[in-house]
């Protein structure tokens, strides 16, 4: 697990508790993002994200892992997913699987963005564990363009992957040793054939 904002034990969250992801027409179009940071550089996996239907229309979402612009969502687009999210009735966790062999660095600050997937959808981003952890947020109603910044209940979300670290400098010379110790000995071996 390299980020979560799900409660424990398990991955709970607040369903019913969440924040609009909705369209209601060509003139708005509400997102919600949340950031996080990694505390080791990862290949990605997957991502989990608990929404769900919350009025008449489709079940549809588009989710995107974007880049950060000064503490608001980038427009670069590192991977993105379209799926049709379980109605209220039945909230659950979707796990969005990785295509993209995303490498995400240490300490970098990233965007998740929870969008509508269809003209009529109507959903939630439900809030992470019992919500009461607040934390960064971002929303937009004109689909990008600007954002809206704040402090909101964390909205329900993990990130999963695997290290990608690459070896310490040190750990990597120690790895060439016994190359330079066998190319030493082939050169001696080759100037000893010489002498005879």
């Amino acid at each position: 697990m390299l980020y979560t904002t799900f409660g424990e034990p398990g991955n709970v969250f607040l369903a019913g508790g969440e924040r609009g992801v909705q369209e209601t027409g060509p003139s708005f179009i509400y997102e919600e993002a949340m950031p996080f940071t990694i505390a080791s550089s990862s290949t990605l996996s997957s991502v989990d994200v608990a929404v769900e239907d919350i009025g008449p229309g489709t079940d549809s979402y588009d989710v995107y892992l974007v880049s950060d612009n000064s503490d608001s969502p980038g427009s670069s687009v590192f991977e993105s997913w379209a799926f049709v999210a379980p109605p209220v009735a039945s909230p659950a966790i979707t796990n969005l699987a990785s295509i993209g062999s995303v490498e995400l660095l240490a300490g970098t600050q990233y965007w998740l963005i929870v969008a509508p997937g269809a003209s009529n959808t109507n959903g939630g981003w439900n809030l992470g564990g019992d919500g009461s952890v607040y934390s960064t947020s971002a929303y937009t109603v004109d689909g990008g363009t600007s954002w809206t910044v704040g402090s909101t209940s964390e909205m329900a979300f993990d990130v999963q992957g695997s290290s990608s670290t690459s070896p310490e400098p040190s750990t990597f010379a120690l790895l060439l040793l016994p190359l330079a110790w066998l190319a030493v000995r082939r050169v001696r071996r080759s100037a000893e054939g010489k002498r005879y």
